[in-house]
């Protein structure tokens, strides 16, 4: 097997075909500054392929001409391939060298919220569900034809990190059967529904701007028209309609933990300042931070300084 990732969401996954005694070839993104000190290192997935002593291949680009000949010879030798959050588009080429194809491990229940970041669009949009879903991966976008989805229950309190944990557990506690299965011919292609696709971005650290005019709104419980919402929700939420800014802004802040978490900029001493709202609550229409970091300190408890809000 070929084994695609190159997040700590993928670990669980390869730990869990380790355990089954399968040692797969490891697909992954080069080393890149990582940390305060900017140290070169691999990322989480390459690190424990490393210590677990699989071959690791790390590219970084998969387009034909530019994998070496002997690198597409190794792929040759596999019959299947497994992808959990890689991050880069695998091509046509690749999927055809690989005679049972390759099977992607996706945190929602598709069609909805194909993409980078599908916890963005469940947690946005108010979802009580979450899942996850096994495909058959084609040319497009999360696009292949389903062979397994599980679901489960959301709170309205879980954030992103908190969900994609759970999804990637979950995956790990089925990915050895079902990939058994699939090899057995027991799991059915299913295409999805593509009219009933939503789509989710690739983060930016501005996603998590919030302008103090909406602040004030969400700290004060007022309702805003859609048009006055933080460009991310207007992108995600599916329902264009007025909402409760204290409420958008602690979806906000869950959709977008740990990163790139939510922030804005205070006055202070005549200057602007980044302010990052690291805790936060929602109750009676209201938003309330409850720990805070201003720009070169430590976090603290939020309270009145976010009054000097601009």
């Amino acid at each position: 097997m070929v084994f695609f990732g190159s997040s700590i969401y993928s670990r669980p996954i390869l730990q869990a075909l380790l355990a089954a005694g399968q040692r797969p070839l490891v697909i992954t993104t080069p080393d890149q500054p990582r940390g305060r000190g900017l140290k070169i290192q691999p990322n989480p997935l390459a690190q424990l392929a490393q210590e677990k002593g699989l071959t690791v291949l790390k590219l970084a680009s998969l387009k034909k001409e530019k994998v070496a000949p002997a690198v597409r010879r190794q792929l040759s030798r596999h019959q299947l391939g497994l992808c959990a959050v890689y991050g880069k588009i695998i091509p046509s080429w690749l999927l055809e060298t690989l005679p049972q194809g390759i099977l992607n491990l996706h945190p929602s229940l598709l069609p909805r919220w194909r993409g980078a970041s599908p916890a963005v669009g469940i947690i946005l949009n108010g979802e009580t569900q979450g899942g996850f879903s096994l495909i058959k991966m084609d040319a497009e976008l999360d696009h292949g034809p389903t062979l397994y989805q599980e679901s489960w229950p959301l709170t309205n309190q879980v954030t992103a990190a908190e969900y994609y944990q759970t999804a990637f557990q979950k995956m790990a506690a089925k990915i050895v059967d079902l990939v058994e299965e699939y090899r057995q011919g027991k799991l059915t292609p299913r295409p999805q529904d593509h009219r009933q696709a939503t789509f989710t971005p690739r983060l930016q650290r501005q996603d998590g701007y919030l302008a103090s005019t909406f602040l004030q709104a969400a700290l004060t419980g007022k309702t805003l028209p859609f048009s006055q919402l933080p460009p991310l929700a207007q992108k995600i939420l599916v329902v264009k309609k007025p909402y409760p800014a204290g409420l958008i802004a602690f979806r906000l802040w869950r959709a977008l933990y740990p990163w790139p978490g939510i922030w804005t900029f205070i006055k202070r001493d005549g200057q602007q300042q980044r302010l990052k709202i690291l805790e936060a609550s929602y109750t009676r229409n209201s938003f309330s931070p409850r720990q805070i970091q201003l720009a070169g300190q430590q976090p603290t408890a939020a309270g009145r300084k976010l009054l000097l809000l601009a």
